[in-house]
């Protein structure tokens, strides 16, 4: 309230306020008189408006950001808080991940803004051995399996990882390929030194006495190789007949390959006095072993072949994999390659071959991808060949 003077004349003039303002008394009431200080007229800078008086529209300053929606957005903030550029990502946060898939060994590249790191391997599955030629009357021997790839997996702090990392991915055993001759090892798969998937042992060549099936692989050394005494699983597992293993399955030795938890299942065998070839062992995680081919004995009887390692199940001695070959008095039936694997499971084993009392052998089937092992070949006048095991794989999940 402002405080006029008490009986004013005529054209009296009072200044008062902040900034002033005079009045003037016209005789009955005092009147503005004179303006205030100039107020603010016009804005200029980041915020623009004006020039004039009243209500005014204000402009706010256009920056370099073009509208729009961004993914993963890299973003720049100036000193005043205004977006001054943005740019769609590669990775960003909201739980984003990057999935790098190996069939083959290469190189992986840390991307920008890791957080960490799961890694999935898997080893390859060793090969079938090859059964034997004989004439007819003599005993020959089907191939027994080889044991599957082991399966392991880690997760690390990205900031504890490499730059790039060197990813082998380890191939599958090479089948025997002439009368009686083995399969070769599972390739190791390896995330630069940090982790190793082993691979399966191999399955030996077809005799006249009892052939086992190849151990399967473990998370600290392949499976043993078959041959005329039980084949143990690799390390941490030693046994040759233990079943739940995290290490790795053991091959039998007149049975079927046993079971492996994270480990390769063993490779089916070949008995003694001829007669079916046994199952490979099943695996839960890893690659399930080739199943033993089958024999004739001195009787001339054929056999069929064993069937492959089934995935997903630690059925001792048992499948479901690739299925075994008939027995024929023609011609052996050929075991039936096993199911590819991916990042859930292991490759199943492939199915021995059936054995043949007048010609040849059937062949064994290949093991699944992600390790599964080869089956191994049937006896006959001619050998059947063993299977090849499937080749291992590795997964790199990075989140962000």
């Amino acid at each position: 309230m402002i405080n006029f003077p008490d009986s004013p004349a005529v054209n009296d003039v009072y200044t008062t306020g902040t900034p002033p303002l005079s009045w003037k008394w016209d005789g009955t009431k005092w009147v503005v008189s004179g303006a205030a200080a100039a107020g603010i007229t016009q804005l200029t800078g980041d915020v623009t408006a004006g020039p004039g008086s009243g209500s005014v529209a204000a402009t706010l300053a256009a920056t370099a950001v073009t509208p729009g929606a961004y993914t993963n957005a890299d973003i720049t903030v100036d000193a005043k808080g205004r977006l001054t550029a943005a740019a769609n990502g590669t990775a960003g946060g909201g739980g984003a991940a990057q999935v790098d898939t190996f069939t083959s060994s290469g190189t992986w590249t840390k991307p920008a803004g890791a957080k960490s790191v799961t890694v999935i391997l898997y080893g390859g599955g060793g090969g079938g051995g090859a059964g034997l030629t004989g004439a007819a009357g003599s005993t020959r021997g089907g191939g027994p399996g080889g044991g599957g790839g082991a399966c392991v997996t880690r997760t690390f702090l990205a900031s504890h990882l490499g730059g790039t990392e060197t990813v082998t991915v380890g191939g599958g055993g090479t089948a025997g390929g002439s009368s009686g001759a083995n399969g070769t090892v599972g390739g190791n798969t390896s995330f630069g030194t940090r982790l190793v998937a082993y691979g399966g042992g191999r399955g030996a060549g077809g005799s006249t006495s009892l052939s086992t099936g190849g151990g399967g692989g473990g998370s600290a050394s392949a499976g043993s190789t078959g041959g005329g005494g039980p084949a143990a699983g690799g390390l941490p597992q030693t046994s040759t007949s233990a079943i739940g293993s995290a290490g790795a399955g053991g091959s039998s030795s007149g049975t079927g390959g046993m079971s492996g938890e994270w480990g390769g299942g063993g490779g089916g065998a070949v008995l003694t006095a001829g007669g079916a070839g046994t199952a490979g062992g099943s695996s839960l995680y890893g690659g399930g072993g080739g199943g033993g081919g089958g024999s004739v004995p001195t009787t001339n009887t054929p056999a069929a072949g064993g069937a492959g390692g089934g995935v997903q199940t630690m059925s001792a001695n048992a499948g479901p994999g690739g299925g075994g070959g008939a027995a024929a008095t023609g011609s052996g039936g050929s075991g039936t390659p096993g199911a590819d694997g991916d990042s859930t499971k292991g490759g199943s084993g492939g199915g021995g071959g059936g054995s043949n009392a007048g010609g040849a052998g059937g062949t064994g089937g290949a093991g699944g991808s992600h390790g599964g092992g080869g089956g191994g070949g049937g006896g006959g006048i001619t050998f059947g060949a063993g299977g090849a095991g499937g080749a291992g794989a590795a997964y790199v999940i990075t989140c962000f």
